[in-house]
């Protein structure tokens, strides 16, 4: 469904205004070390390897014509974050039944999605995941997303790699945050927060409609989650390490526990920061 009502475009846009507090420190601590130096060489170097074969064999390049709504979502995103690139990024698309979109990069950037993006989200839901991508390249991320791409579940460099997937947490948090500014609905960002936590658009929709009733509801469900963690606290906190160790992104219900703490008391002061700009 289209959105009929423009969305407000943040002029003069810094990712400094809502940047994750701890993920500058946490990249600090990976690039500077000579460990994490190696390592992110290492991936880096995979990917300009592959990159040829990757996009010419499983990526598939989408040309506008194709997809126009996406492409029409793509631009007016850039145009609400003011990214000033001549041209937007390429979008490339893979067969896959997962929620992946990424910006990558080799001697350009571009964005990486699963065709199941396409058949499963609606237009507000592309306007947060397009936004999340957007921001990685406006904040920098995309030389640490790529190197994520190709780091899958090698035990190779595995200190480094911890410090890495700690930087990649702050670093989505930030991206979430673009998210939420590009799309400008609390209740689109909740709702592909929890489709990744296994409830689909079609039921998160039944069960919230405005940004009030999805805070209501992620509330609640962060609430629950808790509640249920403080029951068995030892598994639970082994639970959370096997996690962070072993997966890219922290886990779901505490990065919508973020998105939400920074909806509710930052993104109305930047908003009215740049309203009318």
């Amino acid at each position: 469904m289209r959105m009929m009502n423009r969305k407000m475009a943040f002029r003069g846009l810094q990712v400094s205004d809502f940047i994750h507090s701890q993920e500058l420190a946490a990249r600090d601590s990976l690039v500077n070390s000579p460990a994490g130096k190696k390592f992110v060489k290492t991936f880096g170097d995979l990917n300009l390897k592959l990159y040829k074969t990757i996009t010419e064999g499983t990526y598939v390049r989408l040309q506008p014509q194709a997809a126009p709504s996406l492409f029409r979502i793509l631009k007016d995103v850039c145009r609400i974050l003011d990214y000033r690139e001549a041209q937007l990024p390429e979008i490339y698309v893979y067969h896959a039944m997962d929620h992946t979109m990424r910006p990558c990069s080799a001697d350009h950037t571009y964005i990486v999605m699963a065709d199941y993006v396409l058949h499963s989200y609606d237009e507000d839901m592309l306007y947060y995941i397009l936004g999340n991508a957007v921001t990685m390249i406006l904040a920098g991320h995309v030389k640490m997303t790529t190197a994520a791409a190709y780091m899958g579940a090698s035990r190779l460099l595995l200190l480094p790699q911890l410090e890495f997937k700690r930087y990649l947490h702050y670093a989505d948090a930030t991206s979430d945050r673009g998210g939420l500014l590009a799309c400008q609905s609390f209740a689109a960002a909740a709702r592909c927060h929890l489709f990744e936590l296994g409830l689909p658009p079609a039921e998160s929709r039944k069960l919230f409609s405005t940004d009030e009733q999805a805070a209501a509801f992620v509330t609640q469900y962060i609430k629950e989650a808790e509640s249920g963690g403080q029951k068995n606290n030892l598994m639970t906190d082994l639970a959370a390490k096997w996690i962070r160790a072993n997966y890219i992104e922290a886990p779901g219900e505490e990065m919508l526990k973020d998105l939400l703490d920074w909806y509710q008391t930052e993104y109305p002061a930047l908003l009215q920061k740049y309203r009318g700009t």
